[in-house]
């Protein structure tokens, strides 16, 4: 009689080898489809934070929200504050890139604002939101977290130089607002565009010029933007030198990033970008 016949050792190994094979050549793939993927719900997000913007400014005479700067109640009225009441998931405040609140630093990292004395208002709706509190390992309540920062010129700021400050967009109903950042991936929850500067010299640099904060590669060379107009869409990180970040900003001028503050030389542009931040050599220039 036949006798049944099993696998021999070279051909379990020959296929092992092919499976191998295989998982080498798909996970790559596989790992850029889930990034594409986290890239899309980012811009969705934003999207919502879009429609927020607008049911706000709507009530609001066309205004964001006001606040002052260098006070408590000026900490105590900050976006993640102020527009609580139109977002009730705290993951509208985060990249489902970045969300892990124990990880502070870095590209990948989230801001974690400890409020102190700068607990929210009694009618705010954060004062009773629960929050992972990085710096006791614990949760606790008026903490808040996220990954995503807004620019600090589109607030309709009050008091002192700020409240005057020709510099600052302070309503929706601007020419140009599809140029205008508001929200975007960001290592704080504001950035100042009065402190544009230098690429930073790695990704997820955390230095002045604040720009720093706001160029960092979450999404395969690409950020991803909340813009004045309400529209969301990703926009290459060198872009970001292009975009009007307030109304005193000029993306040309001498000694920028664009190509045309190199009066159109896109190789000098490029150069110049090789020199200051080499990791970004395979991005663009705008």
């Amino acid at each position: 009689m036949d006798k049944k016949r099993g696998f021999t050792l070279i051909e379990l190994l020959v296929v092992i080898a092919i499976i191998a094979l295989l998982m080498s050549i798909l996970m790559p793939a596989l790992s850029k489809v889930r990034k594409q993927a986290m890239a899309v719900v980012c811009r969705s997000r934003l999207k919502q934070w879009g429609v927020v913007f607008s049911m706000y400014t709507g009530e609001n005479d066309n205004y964001f929200h006001a606040r002052e700067i260098g006070n408590t109640a000026g900490y105590r009225r900050m976006w993640p504050y102020t527009y609580k009441k139109l977002y009730s998931d705290p993951k509208m405040r985060f990249c489902p890139t970045a969300e892990n609140p124990k990880l502070v630093t870095g590209a990948f990292g989230t801001w974690n604002y400890t409020v102190g004395s700068y607990r929210p208002l009694p009618d705010c709706p954060m004062a009773g939101e629960r929050e992972y509190d990085v710096t006791t390992n614990s949760v606790r309540d008026g903490f808040f977290t996220g990954s995503y920062g807004m620019n600090r010129s589109v607030e309709n700021m009050q008091g002192g130089a700020t409240a005057t400050d020709p510099a600052f967009w302070r309503k929706v109903d601007v020419k140009g607002g599809a140029t205008v950042p508001v929200l975007m991936d960001c290592q704080y929850l504001y950035y100042n565009p009065s402190s544009i500067g230098i690429p930073p010299a790695y990704n997820g640099e955390y230095s002045t010029p604040e720009m720093h904060w706001i160029c960092i590669d979450r999404h395969m060379g690409f950020t991803n933007i909340c813009f004045l107009d309400f529209s969301a869409r990703k926009v290459g990180l060198k872009e970001l030198w292009a975009l009007k970040h307030d109304r005193l900003y000029n993306a040309c001028a001498s000694g920028g990033w664009t190509i045309c503050s190199f009066n159109g030389d896109k190789t000098a542009c490029h150069g110049a970008w090789h020199d200051a931040a080499a990791w970004m050599d395979k991005m663009p220039e705008y």
